[in-house]
């Protein structure tokens, strides 16, 4: 079987990387990139909290936050507060242990990849100004409307497709080590299912592969 894409929407693998590493990277990259780079626009020295801070966008978030010069805060599964840690996160917190930052108004940027806040509660933890970018932003029009009369501002998440810029964005930034493989297991087609029971289960460390040759 064949599938047919656009020029555009493929980089060539970076030589520090092998095809395993690249493909757990770039989904969630691309995703990360959009969110700090393009719409909340990162800079050095300010601060960060990334919820689902483990996840496939998540950890690939912490990675280029801290890469970009911000203090990265991530909020996860109590089983994973040491590979938070070990993607770049300064602090991290535990969902299930109801832990999240005691001060309020510090973050320039929420960014919600789990996504499993709101506006509404994601203000309380923003300064005046700072931004909340949710990856599911239809599942809160409440909060859409609410930041519309609110000095803190919603950034709009909801990609279809890529493009060559982002793909080379992504492809620079893997050569130059801001993005680093964190692989969880690689599981053969024949036992394709075993990695959907993995999905499920606490305390993955990175991306499920499964190897379709």
């Amino acid at each position: 079987q064949y599938v047919a894409l656009a020029e555009r929407r493929l980089a060539k693998v970076p030589d520090n990387f092998s095809l395993e590493g690249a493909t757990s990277i770039i989904g969630g990259a691309l995703t990360a990139i959009t969110a700090l780079e393009r719409i909340a626009k990162v800079q050095s020295g300010e601060t960060v909290l990334i919820t689902g801070a483990t996840g496939s966008v998540g950890f690939t978030a912490v990675q280029l936050g801290t890469h970009l010069g911000a203090t990265v805060s991530a909020v996860c599964h109590s089983t994973q507060l040491d590979f938070a840690h070990s993607q770049g996160a300064s602090e991290a917190y535990a969902y299930d242990k109801n832990e999240l930052p005691e001060a309020m108004n510090q973050f320039d940027l929420v960014f919600d990849a789990a996504p499993s806040l709101s506006f509404i509660t994601a203000q309380k933890f923003l300064k005046p100004r700072g931004c909340y970018i949710p990856t599911m932003p239809h599942q809160d029009i409440p909060g859409f409307a609410r930041a519309l009369f609110s000095r803190r501002k919603w950034g709009f998440l909801l990609e279809r497709d890529t493009d060559e810029k982002r793909m080379e964005r992504s492809r620079t930034l893997m050569s130059d080590g801001a993005f680093r493989p964190a692989i969880d297991s690689v599981h053969p087609l024949a036992s394709a299912a075993d990695a959907f029971v993995r999905q499920e289960e606490r305390g993955k460390h990175g991306k499920i592969l499964i190897d379709f040759t």
